[in-house]
């Protein structure tokens, strides 16, 4: 295989990452709405995209949640920041699937585990996602040392965002193993809000560093949209309206998908912007 063979390949898989990740949030839309024609008759909505654990729609959630943030930590971002970002939040992604928020009052749920169930679950996948987190932050650092088939120095802000990482999985690991019950009832939601939250900072770290252009125009106005989503949920929620963390949740998820759909437009399949001609 030729170097143009291989770009190419690179080129097609990088693109393909992109265009999965817009396929599953849409997947995960379709199936609640699919949740609420043929199973509730179109008559109760959960108050959460969470709480849909609770409901047929358990699989797509979970699976879905996995797949973005497997892709999320293998895309490679533009900037070391943006990286950073993606990577923290697909590992977050897997927290928010293995650990379920608490039962939906507005919908009774249709089959979800009890709470015995819930336990025995966390235990087994969390344990099992705290530990290989560590093993991959460690095989990073030593990646980063091995570049190229040489011994390199990796720069500081690597370094220093590896060992960070790896503090806060044995922080993890040492909250899993003697908080259980914290980890059970609170777990899911601070995942989750972090997990926005680095969605959110990748908009806005590409609003800050495009060229500029017409993308830097729609990265700026999905940045806004984010913002003024947030604005809303918290008028919503301050309004005691039900269901705002639905609104809210899925505002952002759609806007992070516009705005993977505008980066994906201006990569054109490249690795980063500086391959973009």
């Amino acid at each position: 295989m030729d170097v143009e063979d291989r770009e190419e390949n690179i080129h097609q898989t990088y693109l393909a990452l992109r265009v999965a990740m817009v396929m599953l949030v849409a997947m995960l839309f379709l199936a609640i709405l699919l949740q609420l024609w043929f199973v509730n008759g179109g008559q109760c909505w959960q108050t959460s995209i969470s709480a849909y654990y609770f409901t047929s729609v358990r699989p797509v959630f979970v699976c879905v949640l996995c797949a973005i943030g497997a892709c999320m930590i293998v895309y490679r971002g533009n900037t070391d920041y943006e990286n950073t970002a993606l990577d923290y939040s697909g590992f977050l992604a897997f927290i928010v699937a293995f650990v379920p928020t608490k039962i939906d009052d507005a919908c009774l749920p249709v089959n979800g585990p009890d709470r015995p169930e819930i336990e025995a679950a966390v235990k087994t996948n969390v344990g099992a996602l705290l530990v290989i987190g560590v093993a991959a932050t460690i095989v990073g650092l030593i990646a980063r040392r091995l570049r190229h088939g040489q011994l390199e120095s990796p720069s500081l802000y690597t370094v220093v965002s590896l060992l960070v990482t790896l503090a806060v999985l044995l922080f993890g690991i040492w909250l899993y193993w003697n908080e259980r019950n914290w980890f059970l009832d609170h777990g899911h939601i601070y995942a989750a809000v972090p997990l926005f939250i680095g969605i959110i900072v990748v908009v806005l770290a590409n609003a800050w560093t495009a060229p500029q252009g017409k993308f830097t125009i729609w990265y700026i106005a999905v940045a806004i949209a984010m913002i003024v989503s947030l604005l809303a949920g918290g008028i919503l929620w301050r309004m005691g309206v039900q269901h705002w963390a639905l609104w809210l949740e899925a505002l952002i998820i759609f806007w992070y998908a516009v705005f993977w759909v505008v980066q994906t437009a201006e990569l054109r399949g490249a690795t980063n912007r500086a391959q973009v001609g």
